[in-house]
């Protein structure tokens, strides 16, 4: 079944799923909350391409930006300013970028 409103490669519907986990993980929203502010914050974005920009930011990230949206959630713009917020929290760090590298690296995860 596809969630997303806007098209994606293989590759960013699973980086979009990523975002999603990250509003229910780190936001509390729920699966169908979470996919729906996905789809109205990119909706006016065209093709998730494998080369798009979105990609240069992590999950987490974006799962912010969308939860903090001054339009679509609850107007804090300056989230990142908020030490329980930005940086990542640990568990999403040591998942995203430990888990990714030894894999890259054929190291045992």
């Amino acid at each position: 079944m596809r969630k997303f409103s806007f098209k994606t490669t293989e590759n960013t519907h699973k980086y979009c799923i990523e975002v999603v986990e990250c509003l229910k993980t780190y936001c509390g929203k729920s699966e169908e909350k979470a996919i729906q502010l996905v789809n109205r914050y990119w909706e006016n974005e065209g093709t998730f391409e494998d080369d798009d920009f979105r990609l240069h930011e992590d999950p987490y990230y974006w799962a912010m930006c969308i939860a903090h949206d001054r339009i679509i959630g609850d107007n804090r713009p300056d989230w990142d300013k908020d030490p329980t917020l930005w940086p990542p929290p640990k568990a999403f760090r040591e998942r995203w970028y430990v888990s990714r590298a030894n894999t890259l690296s054929g190291k045992p995860i």
